[in-house]
């Protein structure tokens, strides 16, 4: 696994109005997905940001990174991160349930801050309008063995409406808590719905509650 200063010297660029240490708060990926398997593998990136993960990725020998992002500074930042690592495909678009290019809202938050966004309505951000791709579709068109998640809220219906196929054998993915049906009512749905197609919890998830958010981790 690289270290943080490893992974540091590669995010050499800044989204507009961001400072490098808010930017470095991405290094977290590297804890985060700790035991996520790399090497060799073929990765699905949920929620790519401005490449932090598929740089780790690369840097660790996995055999394909794609990684999605659909907000636009993100994905600028991200294009010029990954440039002229051959294993790391980039899309800059949403994985959704929804049929290929199915145009959708992203609601942004009203700071630059780690440049989070949503595909969920929140009050108070701003929404512009983005292309999704199905998800089920690049998930077997690539056939990714693993998967990280970190969608802000869109990872309740990917993984909770879908049934994975059996060449997926890891899921690490940000769950998150700020939408009251969603630690009440998703969160229980979801622990029951992985376990159904075979999958344990290698990183138990815990309910943190209202707007708090917590890693799991599902291998089979």
């Amino acid at each position: 696994m690289i270290t943080r200063d490893e992974l540091r010297a590669h995010l050499t660029h800044r989204r507009p109005g961001v400072t490098s240490d808010e930017d470095w708060g991405q290094l977290t990926v590297i804890t985060e997905y700790k035991d996520l398997p790399i090497e060799g593998k073929r990765v699905m990136d949920v929620g790519g940001n401005i490449g932090a993960f598929a740089i780790r990725a690369s840097l660790e020998g996995c055999e394909l990174v794609k990684t999605y992002e659909p907000e636009h500074d993100n994905f600028h930042t991200l294009t010029q991160h990954v440039k002229g690592l051959s294993n790391v495909e980039i899309c800059n678009a949403a994985l959704t349930n929804d049929p290929t290019g199915t145009p959708k809202k992203l609601w942004l938050t009203g700071t630059g801050t780690m440049g989070s966004c949503s595909t969920t309505e929140f009050r108070g951000r701003t929404p512009i309008n983005i292309v999704t791709i199905n998800f089920m579709e690049e998930l077997e068109k690539y056939e990714f063995t693993s998967i990280k998640m970190d969608c802000e809220g869109e990872e309740w219906a990917l993984l909770g409406e879908n049934t994975l196929p059996m060449y997926v054998t890891d899921v690490v993915a940000e769950l998150h808590f700020t939408k009251r049906y969603w630690r009440e009512q998703h969160y229980p749905s979801l622990l029951r719905h992985m376990r159904h197609q075979g999958f344990y919890e290698h990183k138990m998830p815990k309910s943190t509650g209202k707007n708090f958010h917590t890693i799991a981790h599902w291998r089979r």
